[in-house]
């Protein structure tokens, strides 16, 4: 969609109507009674093959603002977010790491950069080989975007040079480059600025350890492979502070546990507190440690699953105390 004032609102704005139908269309098939067990590697598929052709579509020709860029991350995320039935407030480092998805904006730059390579070993006399060169002249437009695009990602800025890198080379140099993107964007969305200094987010500090090992690898986190739309929902929900407790909701919350005078975290108000012992495992010997909903192991997950969600309603709510 084109306008006048060569701005991409409109087109943006169409783009995410058809990307909240392909979404409605994706919960349809997965609420149906045989299929709502559909496993969650199932559902990514459906996002990556339908709902982002609808949403990227011709990106490659696209010259974007920054405005435009946060936009379409934000269409994107709260189409995952529709997706898993996710809290809109989930932190958004926790949805791209977990579901192994990469950040719109390095999804359109990754198209881009295929894109120029080829123009570049196009005719002399294709139409966009001409425009390539007009732009290149006023130094303007999708010209300037690429190069600055070339600079981002540490790639070679010489439209001679890139023409010249065989097609397989250049897709691998580009995978890397966007993935070292998206990992470092990850990182950075993880911290937050207090003052000069930038800190660490509280709900998502448990992400840095793997995102800043040098073999970490972009893919849905193993543990969410087997699991339903509603077992991976609840999974994020725990992991990453949306359970209700003091400690996750500082502002509305009191710190303190009103009734036991310690800390209200998730451990204390699954094993410990006796404001909820009719739900939770307070007068229990089956007792099991929060902190084991980080686990890599299937059977653990699940266990600890099936015991919060006798606290805090996470496989059909927002991660309200029962």
């Amino acid at each position: 969609m084109v306008t006048s004032d060569g701005k991409n609102k409109e087109n943006i704005a169409d783009r995410k109507r058809k990307l909240i139908g392909t979404t409605i269309s994706i919960n349809t098939i997965a609420a149906n009674e045989v299929l709502n067990r559909l496993e969650t590697p199932v559902l990514l598929e459906l996002h990556e093959k339908i709902s982002i052709p609808s949403l990227l579509n011709n990106a490659e020709a696209w010259d974007l603002s920054i405005t435009d860029y946060k936009e379409l991350e934000q269409i994107e995320l709260n189409s995952l977010k529709c997706l898993f039935n996710l809290p809109v407030r989930t932190p958004t480092p926790s949805v791209i790491f977990t579901l192994g998805t990469l950040y719109t904006s390095v999804r359109v730059h990754k198209k881009q950069l295929m894109y120029l390579h080829r123009i570049l070993n196009r005719e002399t006399n294709h139409w966009t080989v001409k425009i390539l060169h007009s732009l290149e002249t006023l130094n303007t437009g999708w010209y300037k975007a690429i190069k600055n695009i070339l600079n981002t990602y540490d790639l070679e800025t010489e439209f001679g040079t890139i023409q010249n890198i065989p097609p397989p080379i250049w897709k691998t140099k580009v995978n890397e480059a966007t993935e070292k993107r998206n990992k470092q964007k990850l990182i950075d969305s993880c911290y937050k600025k207090e003052g000069e200094i930038f800190v660490p987010k509280t709900k998502t500090l448990c992400l840095l350890k793997t995102l800043e090992k040098n073999e970490y690898v972009r893919k849905p986190m193993n543990e969410i492979r087997s699991l339903s739309k509603k077992d991976c929902k609840a999974l994020i929900i725990s992991r990453y502070g949306m359970l209700e407790c003091g400690s996750n909701y500082k502002g509305t919350l009191r710190e303190k546990c009103a009734t036991c005078d310690v800390v209200d975290d998730e451990e204390h108000r699954l094993n410990h507190c006796i404001t909820f012992r009719d739900s939770n495992f307070c007068d229990k010997d089956e007792k099991l440690p929060f902190k084991q909903i980080y686990s890599h192991d299937e059977s653990v997950i699940r266990t600890m699953l099936s015991k919060i969600d006798r606290v805090w309603n996470v496989s059909t709510g927002q991660g309200a105390m029962r």
